[in-house]
């Protein structure tokens, strides 16, 4: 009998800690709901409450699952496993409740991390295409390829007429240490008489200049 009695007293530990654990799910629930009603692109910000709410909880609901297997007996009355069992239940909901909403939120980050890339790398391309439309005027006047530096008597030379620009593609810079963005793009120009292999840089708007309040 006092086994048993044990058993009730020792029921309420692991009450506790489901009710503990649902009450800092619930609060975390209420403010990752009230982020993304106010910014639903801003999902990277839902995983703080996330973290510093979800983290307890989980804490919570595992230590309700440890109470309850440290005073499962097979031999309880049918209230005393009941109670077990209803414990257990409701901390693995929360357990997997909490693995849904961390598996839900991730998974719109990356579709929006995808949709984002995707857009950038438009612009990126788009901005390259009109680099390129820039530079073919250039490489049409055959005065603008003179050697630079130019040297006593040298001739330019003679690339004849201007065909195409070939080549496809940008690299973007592994190091970026001049403060703003630029792409790279390598280009052969085709010329009547040669090729020529021409880089064009795409340097990032109203940055070129990070050291200076001059807007180019």
């Amino acid at each position: 009998m006092n086994r048993y009695a044990a058993s009730i007293i020792q029921l309420p530990v692991e009450s506790v800690w489901v009710r503990c654990g649902w009450t800092i799910l619930s609060v975390t629930l209420v403010g990752i709901t009230c982020l993304w009603l106010a910014n639903p692109l801003s999902t990277g910000r839902m995983f703080i409450p996330l973290l510093f709410g979800g983290l307890p909880a989980a804490c919570c609901f595992c230590a309700a699952l440890y109470c309850s297997a440290n005073q499962t007996r097979t031999d309880a009355p049918p209230v005393v496993r009941w109670g077990e069992r209803t414990t257990v239940r409701q901390a693995v909901a929360g357990l997997l409740l909490l693995a849904l909403v961390t598996a839900a939120l991730a998974f719109v980050c990356y579709r929006r991390d995808r949709v984002q890339q995707a857009h950038v790398r438009a612009e990126q391309a788009r901005c390259v295409r009109e680099a390129e439309a820039a530079v073919v005027p250039f490489l049409q006047d055959s005065n603008n390829l003179h050697p630079y530096p130019n040297r006593p008597g040298e001739q330019p030379p003679d690339f004849g007429e201007f065909i195409e620009l070939q080549g496809e593609g940008y690299i973007l810079p592994v190091w970026n240490i001049q403060g703003y963005n630029y792409l790279t793009a390598r280009r052969i120009a085709r010329f009547t008489n040669g090729d020529l292999p021409v880089t064009i840089y795409v340097e990032e708007g109203a940055r070129t200049k990070p050291f200076s309040r001059e807007v180019t």
